[in-house]
């Protein structure tokens, strides 16, 4: 158990450590790679949109294979690809170098990233839930989630030293290249870290079978398409908060005019208690079932919705927090365990990634472009809005999904895996 969660767990913080780095330092990247023109900001969260739209495009490609070959070598992939992508991002040349030629690399950087996230997190839990028994499904789970979350505090620590111990001018000349580097290197220490791994029981018990699928996403659409919506729900939430977190040191920054320091401690406060709620979640979930955690999660933050708008409007900032990102932390601790729940062996890589991923670009990619928009424009209430939003999402989905949190993953039979 102990080394199934390292391998799983260090890799997701790694692998949402390189993906948040660059919405963290929008503002430099803007000046490095866009600067000068007329709504340049926006284009730099239209890049980081970018990185969640390719998200079910990689999803796709890691998860077809994923239920074709097995689990293992796509595990191992998906966390190279994004180390290079990330390094890769730190070496390149400024505007001021090559023009128009580096905003068009960093795109396509960002591509890539896309592309292996979106089978890295899928593979992990895929990996680990196959190979648990139920009762401790919801902590192995919860504890990957809880992994990509600190990723975020990582990403939002680094910022809070460079941005306090470096000056502007060093920060845009070299200090944002740094973050980058280190989540490079790091990650291809994950990868040599996963060299060794085993295929998971479950796969070799379908292969034994021959009931390998030939191609996982048709079979999803003809026979899971309304398991397929319910998992697209679940996942609105752990989108938008995430957004929302993420979103919340340019918005402070720019709309409301907190110093950038206070701004990243903000948003790392913010992950860390997202994170601990999400494992509590998780280890509750095992004991009293996914659907009770993930109902009384959204009807406690729908319920908080007005609080929130008033703290927003008053700046009361540090309970904005205590009343929409703990709420979404039950949802966010139990969403994976109930997808990997909904699909039975064969396409089950396949039908959390494709869900998970059109969650996620749905409503954590495009969220910081739309709330970015309706801020300019004096709206200051976007990001809250869209918190009610998904939770009104999961709510639907967790009135209408199953409950199978005591049952083993062998074609949702009781099986207890050791």
């Amino acid at each position: 158990m102990r080394q199934l969660l390292l391998i799983t767990c260090v890799g997701a913080v790694l692998e949402f450590f390189d993906f948040a780095i660059l919405f963290l330092f929008a503002d430099v990247l803007t000046r490095v790679f866009i600067p000068g023109e007329e709504g340049s900001r926006l284009w730099i969260f239209a890049i980081f949109a970018l990185g969640y739209l390719t998200r079910p495009l990689g999803g796709l490609l890691f998860s077809h294979f994923g239920d074709r070959i097995g689990r293992k070598r796509l595990f191992r992939l998906s966390i190279l690809l994004m180390s290079l992508a990330t390094l890769g991002i730190g070496l390149l040349p400024g505007y001021a170098l090559v023009g128009g030629l580096a905003p068009a690399l960093l795109v396509l950087c960002r591509i890539i990233q896309g592309l292996s996230v979106g089978g890295e997190l899928p593979g992990s839990i895929i990996y680990a839930a196959e190979q648990v028994p139920p009762n401790q499904r919801g902590l192995v789970t919860a504890s990957i989630i809880t992994s990509a979350t600190l990723g975020h505090v990582l990403a939002g620590a680094v910022a809070i030293l460079i941005a306090a111990t470096l000056t502007e001018g060093e920060i845009q000349q070299w200090g944002w290249r740094l973050p980058f580097f280190a989540g490079g290197v790091l990650g291809v220490v994950g990868y040599l870290a996963r060299r060794h791994i085993a295929e998971t029981p479950l796969f070799i018990a379908i292969v034994e079978r021959g009931e390998v699928v030939k191609v996982p996403f048709l079979e999803l659409w003809q026979h899971n398409r309304q398991n397929l919506l319910i998992a697209i729900g679940l996942v609105a939430i752990a989108g938008t908060v995430s957004a929302f977190c993420l979103f919340l040191p340019s918005m402070i920054a720019q709309h409301l005019h907190y110093s950038h320091l206070s701004a990243y401690g903000f948003t790392t406060t913010a992950m860390l208690l997202l994170a601990a709620g999400t494992f509590c979640a998780g280890v509750v979930s095992d004991r009293i079932g996914r659907r009770r955690v993930i109902l009384t999660g959204c009807a406690v933050l729908l319920l908080c919705m007005l609080p929130a708008i008033h703290c927003m409007l008053c700046g009361h900032f540090w309970v904005l927090l205590m009343v929409t990102v703990l709420p979404a932390s039950l949802i966010n601790g139990c969403y994976q365990a109930t997808i990997t729940e909904l699909f039975d062996t064969p396409v089950r890589y396949s039908g959390l990634a494709i869900s998970h991923n059109l969650g996620i670009s749905l409503f954590g990619g495009a969220s910081p472009y739309l709330m970015e928009l309706l801020c300019g424009q004096g709206f200051l209430l976007a990001p809250v809005l869209f918190l009610g939003l998904a939770a009104l999402l999961a709510g639907l989905s967790g009135l209408t999904m199953p409950c199978r949190y005591r049952t083993g993953l062998d074609h949702n039979k009781s099986v207890r895996l050791v």
